[in-house]
């Protein structure tokens, strides 16, 4: 009898038993030098810093029914000056542009769980400008075209489409077969959140609860991507004699290929359905990259441009107002070993923030990173 109780005892113990997980940690810092030598609002030169700390916790069983547990957590830190209160455009002519502050901050944390054999489910702080809407060529541009990643870059104004800041919420991927899945997302944030949208803000906001969800379907291929997207967005602030709510929404379509295996060209369209509360109404994004140019093996080149259409509610408060704000960039990128990489991008933008009392701005950004 004991045998067996010790025999029951052990398999337990065994099969309850917290394994440790695969633990992976990556580290990036990117030094820039943001010379606007022409045209904006004022002309100088910004030198700023972004560090970025990943933990990857994976294959953490705790329960032996259900497939394992990934963990996620970063890590962002910032310093020096805001680039985009020089120029003084809309799109933010530097991704990692979080602000005029220096900040030092947990960024995401969150589960990932497997369900089943297609499903994967996320519970935590996401950032969803990481997966929805993301193409991996546009992300190594400069610029922060409106819809694209910012780099970890809480920045860049209220377009199309539209993020929150890294918010709680939750979200699933569902692979459907033959490259075609469907991801939704819900995030919410509870008051004391001052600015919770990517948004120009004209005067000071209350604190406010939000909830944002989005739902993008498309399919990935051996040689690119193509998804549709739609977006919507609810927000509730105290005023000083009744509640004030919002609701915002729209939608994107997207595509990016590989042709004649260097070539990567891209194209985005997005829309808003409310002009009455949104800096930006649409914004259409075209470019292309191409590696290895000319035979050079660790080399790539650049091109884009990005236009962004404004609303009758930003506009209405210019004396001298465009309707559009388009942004052109040129980059060339060498990695010089596998740690490190360096890139010179060189961006004109025209009637920045739709404002044509702004001269046109000419832009030099040279950076440096590395990864460990």
């Amino acid at each position: 009898m004991f045998a067996l109780l010790l025999f029951i005892v052990s398999n337990l113990q065994n099969s309850w038993a917290l394994q440790l997980p695969k633990a992976e940690f990556d580290f990036f810092y990117t030094l820039e030098n943001h010379n606007n030598i022409q045209g904006g609002l004022k002309q100088t030169n910004v030198i700023a810093g972004l560090a970025i700390g990943e933990a990857h916790l994976n294959d953490l069983k705790i329960l032996p029914w259900i497939h394992p547990t990934d963990l996620e957590v970063s890590f962002m830190g910032y310093h020096g000056q805001s680039p985009q209160q020089f120029v003084g455009d809309s799109q933010y002519t530097s991704n990692m542009d979080v602000g005029p502050k220096e900040t030092l901050k947990i960024y995401e944390l969150y589960f990932r769980q497997k369900l089943f054999r297609h499903l994967n489910w996320r519970l935590g702080v996401i950032d969803l400008s990481r997966s929805y809407g993301f193409l991996p060529s546009v992300s190594v541009f400069s610029n922060t075209s409106v819809g694209t990643s910012a780099e970890w870059g809480s920045s860049g104004p209220n377009g199309a489409p539209l993020y929150p800041f890294p918010s709680f919420g939750s979200d699933i991927h569902w692979r459907l077969g033959n490259g075609l899945f469907l991801m939704v997302a819900i995030t919410s944030e509870f008051g004391g959140n001052k600015n919770n949208l990517r948004q120009m803000q004209t005067e000071p906001t209350l604190s406010a609860d939000s909830h944002f969800s989005m739902y993008e379907f498309g399919q990935r291929t051996r040689s690119g991507k193509w998804s549709l997207a739609f977006w919507e967005y609810q927000r509730s602030a105290p005023d000083l004699t009744k509640d004030s709510h919002s609701h915002q929404s729209g939608y994107f379509a997207q595509w990016e290929e590989t042709l004649l295996s260097h070539w990567h060209p891209f194209f985005r369209y997005g829309s808003t359905t409310d002009e009455d509360s949104l800096a930006i109404h649409s914004n259409i994004l075209i470019g292309t990259t191409w590696d290895q140019p000319f035979g050079l093996t660790n080399d790539e080149i650049g091109l884009m441009m990005s236009r962004v259409e404004f609303s009758k509610y930003h506009l209405e408060d210019l004396d001298y107002p465009s309707k559009y704000e388009t942004a052109y960039e040129v980059y060339f990128k060498k990695q010089i070993n596998e740690n490190l990489q360096t890139s010179l991008h060189g961006l004109f933008v025209r009637n920045p923030f739709g404002d044509r009392e702004i001269p046109d701005a000419q832009i030099i950004n040279a950076r440096i990173t590395i990864a460990l």
